[in-house]
């Protein structure tokens, strides 16, 4: 069983994959990088 900060760390790092998917995926559609960043910024949750 992982402890809650290794869990943590874990979902971190998948959100962090996810948006930047989100972005590189953006970019090779042709949106602006500053599109591409709203987009990926998205998944990521508030500071």
């Amino acid at each position: 069983m992982m402890s809650e900060s290794q869990e943590e760390a874990e979902a971190r790092m998948q959100r962090l994959a996810e948006s930047d998917r989100i972005y590189r995926e953006a970019l090779a559609n042709n949106e602006s990088p500053e599109a591409a960043a709203a987009a990926a910024e998205a998944v990521l949750p508030e500071k």
